[in-house]
């Protein structure tokens, strides 16, 4: 019985598609001289890095349907060994698999020396599999590095950008006139003393519109709660927070001034919650407790 197995990983640079991997096995299985490989024996991961053995349902389905003993004596080919893993320890554990269920292993990119032994086949496939976990781990290490770099320059780690900004050559450029938005909510909340309800009100009566509709008030939280229009961003994975060099709308006293009365009406609102709770609940209890004159 014939098995394919095929992966796409989470980068999207240089990547074979899975119709062009399993295009690619169809041909290799017909070179061979092998039966065509049935949809019900084809699996597949989709957008999984190859690190994450245990996370590929994919895989572990595959792995299962191999240890039948029915199936013993088949084959499964993948387009390249590292789509099984780019580590070389879970590799060496789909190996011991295959050789215990007598799977022969396919790739269509590396061959192995037709009639070797198995401890050959094993020595061969894990050097791929160290390759591949050397390739993978010098990936790892640019992305952070390149991250790294984002970060001492003062320049955003991701495309994603918040309202009031555009993302151009790795730098927050500001939309004026959504940033003037931005400051007007600023100066309402803290000038004003306008909650977010009536920010809303206030700006959609003017005819202001967040994305093409009215402004809501978990938009009015998230802006209020955003350090990048003071000039900070957040480190991920490479550090703590850090500054930026993009233009900006309030200053850091502002934002905190904000979070402290954000803070007390978060307090307050408790504290309002508390009360009514015990009004509800104990005092009717209190007075059925207690005993009544005479």
């Amino acid at each position: 019985m014939i098995f394919s197995y095929v992966r796409t990983s989470v980068w999207k640079e240089n990547k074979v598609t899975m119709e062009m991997q399993l295009e690619a096995i169809q041909q290799k299985a017909d070179e061979l001289g092998l039966s065509q490989v049935l949809k019900k024996n084809q699996y597949e991961d989709r957008g999984i890095s190859g690190g994450k053995f245990e996370e590929r349902p994919g895989l572990q389905n595959l792995l299962m349907r191999l240890m039948d003993k029915s199936n013993k004596g088949g084959t499964l080919i993948v387009y390249r060994f590292n789509r099984l893993s780019r580590n070389s320890n879970d590799l060496l554990k789909i190996l011991e698999v295959l050789n215990k269920n007598k799977i022969e292993l396919i790739s269509v990119m590396e061959p192995l020396p037709s009639g070797s032994k198995i401890s050959l086949q094993t020595m061969m496939v894990n050097i791929y599999g160290v390759i591949a976990q050397f390739e993978r781990d010098m990936t790892i290490e640019n992305v952070i590095s390149g991250l790294e770099r984002k970060r001492r320059e003062g320049k955003p780690l991701t495309s994603s950008v918040p309202y009031g900004y555009r993302y151009s050559e790795v730098r927050l450029v500001p939309i004026e006139k959504e940033l003037k938005i931005i400051r007007l909510i600023y100066d309402l909340y803290l000038t004003e003393k306008m909650g977010y309800k009536k920010i809303c009100n206030e700006l959609n009566g003017k005819g202001y519109r967040y994305m093409g509709r009215e402004f809501l008030e978990t938009d009015i939280y998230r802006f209020l709660n955003n350090k990048v229009y003071f000039g900070v961003f957040k480190g991920g994975t490479v550090g703590g927070e850090y500054r930026g060099t993009h233009s900006t709308i309030v200053s850091e006293e502002e934002y905190l001034r904000v979070q402290e009365i954000k803070n007390h009406v978060e307090l307050v609102k408790r504290v309002i919650e508390i009360i009514g709770c015990v009004k509800k609940f104990f005092v009717p209890y209190v007075i059925t407790i207690l005993p009544l004159e005479e």
